[in-house]
């Protein structure tokens, strides 16, 4: 229950941030993550009428069909999967120029998918993000890994990662 409370006080933080970072989006999948959870467990919200429900309307109306896109999205998240999506991009980050340790955790998490066979796409709907993103992660990681093609990434990748399972 502490898990649900706490996704929707990030999802109101992230309704605030900038689109350009993913934030009303990412807000939209957290509450409806959070929603499909509580429903799963029969918890109830203690505030009549919800604090989130004002909020979660005006990003309906900011966001068009993208609200819709996202909530669905939001909704077939494991609650582990939407603790995850709410880690991505938080804290300092203090990392080596090169090698396994600098990538990102979104470029490790594309590399361990690249190893596991996916493509591009199928690493995008994944992960929800785009093509393009993906694209990006992956020729981050060839550069920071010193490799120049998707078989030598997949190699570091299943030599250094637990596997696809952590994403």
């Amino acid at each position: 229950m502490t898990t649900i409370d706490a996704l929707e006080l990030l999802a109101g933080l992230e309704a605030t941030t900038e689109p350009a970072r993913g934030g009303p989006l990412r807000a939209v999948r957290l509450w409806a993550a959070a929603q499909t959870a509580r429903q799963r467990i029969d918890y109830r919200l203690t505030v009549p009428g919800g604090t989130a429900d004002t909020r979660i309307v005006a990003l309906r109306d900011r966001l068009g069909g993208e609200f819709d896109r996202a909530w669905t999205e939001g909704t077939a998240l494991t609650p582990a999967e939407a603790v995850a999506l709410a880690r991505r991009g938080r804290g300092r980050r203090r990392r080596p120029g090169q090698g396994w340790d600098s990538l990102t955790p979104a470029e490790q998490r594309v590399a361990l998918l690249v190893g596991a066979g996916l493509t591009n796409p199928q690493i995008a709907a994944r992960l929800f993000v785009s093509p393009d993103t993906v694209k990006g992660h992956v020729s981050a990681a060839l550069r920071k890994l010193g490799v120049s093609n998707r078989a030598a990434l997949a190699a570091e990748a299943t030599r250094r990662g637990t596997g696809p399972a952590e994403t």
